[in-house]
């Protein structure tokens, strides 16, 4: 019998309202058969068929007025017990009385009912328990179909619940292996510039170019391993001026013949980002990228529109044996992205024939 919902979904499925109203009428008919089976056992003669069916679709109607409107509008208003309630359930057996009276001598007019009336008193006490029996019994079924649909949002919930527990035990996995692999790839910082001090002071009467090269490698290691702030993030200057020192340290590996345009615009200095996440799109193009074309120039792209960090970058794709992706530095990258700046980014990787790009869009203030 019907809870006034269209579907209820439970642990094996949905029931569709068809299957409820299919329900409701088997039950009846079985409620039906059996009342009449016990009549019949008492009193062996009936009415017309007329008769009876007029008069099950008024205690039917009586059923469903109290188990889909007025106790489903009682807990709405948080009348359960209270005096609302009980006037409607008054104002119903007084409707239900008036009705079945009137439908009795109407009945009996026609001569659709070949029962005699009944004395006042006897109609009054016999159709008020047909009243009150009928009201018990919908009452039941609101009840039981509330507290069926109580468990399911219940179940809902708790699944929910747990998912939500799922995903946050994946994000803190992917976090913490995140971390290690980080952590993995640092060395002691202190024997690695003292290495590199050792390096440039050797060779720096030999080959400028080679001296500034150590420089400007030292300078981005330092970069990476200096202490960021309590956001775990660095100024965005700092970020833009460690991509410079890349660029500058590949074109001396390559004698300054790299084709790439580093293009900068305006950005608002307070901004911060965490620290070497735009450098490892640019290291990409260098390890990924054909770069010895003048006609197709990588592009590299930073600047700001509307207070969004918009960086783009695009390279052609050089076909070298295992360097057919991008890695897990680049899943690092997207970690990070989601993790600091969840639903203020927007990033978009896409490969077309053999052009790679990239386009980062930063919300540089939360909303």
């Amino acid at each position: 019998m019907g809870t006034g919902v269209g579907k209820l979904k439970n642990g094996r499925g949905v029931y569709s309202r068809t299957k409820i109203i299919y329900a409701h009428i088997i039950v009846w008919a079985i409620f039906i058969a059996y009342e009449l089976s016990a009549l019949y056992y008492i009193i062996p003669h009936f009415t017309s068929p007329l008769d009876i069916a007029i008069h099950y679709l008024l205690n039917i109607g009586l059923f469903y007025c109290n188990s889909l409107f007025l106790f489903p509008k009682a807990y709405k208003s948080k009348s359960i017990l209270q005096l609302p309630l009980l006037a409607g359930i008054i104002l119903e057996i007084v409707l239900y009385l008036v009705l079945l009276y009137s439908l009795d001598h109407f009945l009996a007019l026609l001569k659709i009912s070949t029962l005699p009336v009944r004395s006042t008193n006897s109609f009054i006490v016999t159709s008020t328990y047909r009243a009150f029996y009928m009201i018990l019994i919908s009452t039941g079924y609101w009840l039981g179909g509330y507290l069926l649909k109580s468990r399911i949002e219940i179940d809902v919930l708790i699944q929910k619940q747990l998912e939500d527990k799922n995903e946050q035990l994946e994000l803190q996995k992917k976090i913490i292996v995140s971390e290690n692999a980080f952590l993995k790839a640092q060395i002691n910082p202190h024997f690695l510039f003292n290495s590199l001090n050792f390096v440039y002071n050797t060779i720096h009467k030999v080959s400028a170019s080679a001296a500034e090269a150590v420089m400007l490698l030292s300078d981005i290691t330092r970069y990476s391993l200096r202490k960021s702030d309590a956001n775990g993030q660095m100024p965005i200057h700092e970020e833009i001026e460690q991509i410079s020192n890349l660029i500058e340290l590949n074109q001396l590996r390559f004698n300054g013949e790299l084709q790439i345009k580093f293009e900068l615009g305006l950005i608002t200095p307070s901004f911060t980002i965490p620290p070497l996440l735009l450098v490892s799109f640019v290291e990409n193009i260098f390890k990924y990228g054909k770069l010895n074309d003048p006609e197709t120039p990588a592009v590299v792209s930073i600047k700001e529109a509307d207070g969004v960090l918009q960086f783009r970058s695009k390279n052609v794709i050089q076909k070298r044996k295992g360097t057919e992706g991008y890695g897990v530095g680049l899943e690092n990258t997207k970690l990070r992205l989601n993790n600091i700046f969840a639903d203020r980014h927007r990033l978009d990787i896409a490969t077309t024939e053999n052009i790679y790009t990239v386009e980062l869009d930063i919300q540089m203030s939360p909303c």
